[in-house]
């Protein structure tokens, strides 16, 4: 039905990055009829939770097993950062500030350029883009570290809080400013946070995988820093320079390369609001019109005596008399030409 979710599940034999779509019946709109995707396929990743870190990680890790998204194993560690003994890991910020000096610690053992700097208390909502926009939606923070890069190593801000960075990765780990517990983010008791954790392990974590960004045609994204080229659908090479890329105008699937490997996806879908046909509200429409004062009227009685009382208003009586005088000069220059034509 309308709105609701569907879940596909698809057994491939190959191995590897694929692609793919999902059509549906043909509409008015035809602009949202496919929809286009990009997966890793691999064997699940094997992940390690700390006990430290409590039921919620936990049952997460539970339900991903049980989906067989996830082993256990020892592959990828989910740890307290100052707990951490090797990469790859989901670094998680302690609970206790005092153990601060401890995580930054273990950070430079492993070469992660960011460091745990001033604790920061007040809610902020959690900001990100592409899917984790979805999956981070509603999230709030109470409690966070603030991150601080050292030295110029390539990194990703996967979400914002409060406009600063709180969740980054690089080549091995993801590290989250906030202790994964009620009282410091909303995040671990929302239905979201077992997806998040999967995409987080499989996507970030995982040997031979990659990222999926998702972009609207003409919209600009930021590059991998692991990516050298941009294979297109059509299977041309399109070199890659510089922080961002432009995605290209057509809906499909290309890949980020290195080499002659595959090392992410691009996936371009139209945006999802362009087969929307609600009706703006008072406040979606007034933001889409110009002008100092804008006013949303819904009422035709009131719309009318709105624009007839407008203020200020110049009166229209001169322009009209001035108009009806050249009229008739006009109308009497005329008829004095053909007179004198006739005679």
């Amino acid at each position: 039905a309308r709105d609701e979710e569907i879940l596909v599940r698809a057994a491939p034999a190959e191995r590897g990055w694929t692609s793919g779509a999902v059509e549906l019946e043909p509409d008015e709109m035809r602009g949202d009829d496919e929809r286009f995707f990009a997966v890793w396929i691999g064997p699940p990743p094997a992940v390690m939770p700390h006990p430290a870190l409590g039921v919620f990680t936990r049952s997460a890790v539970d339900a991903l097993v049980d989906a067989e998204r996830v082993a256990l194993g020892n592959d990828i560690a989910i740890v307290s950062a100052d707990q951490a003994t090797r990469l790859p890991a989901l670094l998680i910020a302690p609970e206790d500030p005092v153990r601060g000096g401890a995580a930054n610690r273990a950070l430079e053992r492993l070469g992660v350029p960011w460091r745990l700097g001033t604790v920061r208390r007040g809610t902020a909502a959690a900001r990100a883009e592409g899917v984790q926009a979805r999956e981070l939606e509603g999230v709030t923070v109470s409690v966070r570290y603030q991150l601080e890069l050292r030295g110029g190593a390539a990194t990703d801000t996967l979400a914002l809080a409060a406009g600063e960075p709180w969740i980054v990765s690089g080549p091995g780990y993801v590290l989250l400013g906030s202790p994964l517990v009620p009282e410091a983010t909303t995040l671990p008791v929302r239905a979201a946070f077992v997806p998040w954790l999967s995409d987080v392990v499989s996507q970030r974590l995982t040997e031979g995988a990659g990222i999926v960004i998702a972009g609207a045609p003409g919209s600009v994204v930021v590059r991998p820093p692991e990516a050298e080229a941009l294979e297109l659908p059509g299977g041309q090479r399109m070199m890659l320079s510089g922080d961002s890329l432009a995605v290209p105008p057509a809906a499909g699937v290309s890949f980020f390369m290195r080499g002659p490997e595959r090392v992410g996806a691009l996936v371009v879908n139209p945006e999802a609001a362009e087969s929307v046909l609600d009706r703006y509200d008072d406040n979606g429409l007034r933001a889409r019109l110009r002008g100092r004062d804008v006013r949303v009227i819904s009422d035709s009685a009131r719309w009318r005596t709105a624009a007839f009382d407008s203020a200020p208003r110049r009166p229209v009586i001169m322009p009209l008399l001035l108009l009806a005088v050249v009229t008739l000069l006009v109308e009497s220059a005329m008829a004095g030409g053909g007179r004198a034509k006739a005679a």
